[in-house]
């Protein structure tokens, strides 16, 4: 069976994602694009296999294998013995290209689904796949690719950043006594871990420098405490580890723009 759709576009050009393309063919068809698309792709394998050829590289698409291609990345893919049916869809959006980045599609990607987790990502396409259909549905189609995108990035990278045992020993110690003064030495001594090896894992799992995690803690903790009325900002400060008034001020308003002052006036 092969059923592809590919809606007409209108007011759906201002969502930051939108459909430009849908659908299920079986069997896929010998596809050679030397420049790319202009949209993003995902492809995803359901049953047979298909033989991706991708910067000088041959790979074989099994099923529950996924692939995702940025617009603009010459490619090829066929089937490998004439059996391959693969659910794909192609998307736009506003800002789109930063967007995939920020959620960790920068480059083309392909990765393989445990069968549960398959199913998964199988229903939402399929849930999607019906919806796009329906002329009227443009902005609730956006939301189910959105899913679709978010279903997908964690079902990737919650298995490739598991946690490191000593990065979570290192959380546990700041969530503890975030109001103290940490360092590194002693984070990485909770962790097991040489400094060095201890920052660079950290920095891996989480995003972010230790003492830059440890920092944005402790003014997450500062603007709960802010919320209330009785506590007054210099308390406020040294209750999460600042007994410098000024440089709470200065910390609180690198990460939320604003001074801590007028954030709790505005609660």
């Amino acid at each position: 069976m092969t059923d592809s759709f590919y809606p007409v576009i209108t007011k759906e050009k201002s969502l930051p994602f939108y459909l430009t393309g849908i659908g299920i063919t079986n069997p896929e068809y010998h596809i050679k694009r030397d420049i790319g698309l202009t949209s993003h792709q995902f492809l995803l394998t359901k049953s047979g296999a298909g033989v991706l050829k991708l910067e000088q590289k041959v790979l074989i698409l099994k099923p529950g294998d996924i692939l995702y291609l940025p617009p603009h990345f010459s490619h090829e893919y066929f089937p490998q013995n004439g059996d391959w049916q693969t659910f794909w869809l192609v998307f736009r959006g506003e800002n789109i290209d930063s967007l995939m980045k920020n959620l960790g599609f920068e480059k083309p990607l392909f990765y393989s689904f445990m069968e549960n987790n398959f199913q998964t990502v199988e229903s939402s396409f399929l849930r999607l796949f019906k919806l796009s259909k329906n002329h009227y549905e443009g902005e609730k189609c956006s939301l189910l690719l959105y899913d679709y995108i978010l279903l997908i990035r964690k079902l990737i990278f919650s298995d490739e950043k598991t946690v490191h045992p000593g990065v979570k020993s290192a959380l546990f110690l700041m969530e503890r006594n975030y109001m103290e003064d940490l360092t590194i030495e002693q984070l990485s001594k909770a962790a097991g871990l040489s400094v060095q090896h201890f920052c660079r894992i950290f920095k891996k799992s989480m995003g972010m420098r230790p003492l830059e995690f440890l920092a944005k803690k402790r003014i997450s903790v500062a603007k709960t405490l802010l919320e209330k009325q009785e506590f007054s900002i210099a308390q406020v400060g040294q209750a999460v580890g600042y007994k410098d008034l000024n440089y709470f001020g200065i910390v609180f308003r690198s990460q939320e723009g604003i001074a801590p002052s007028l954030w709790k006036k505005n609660q």
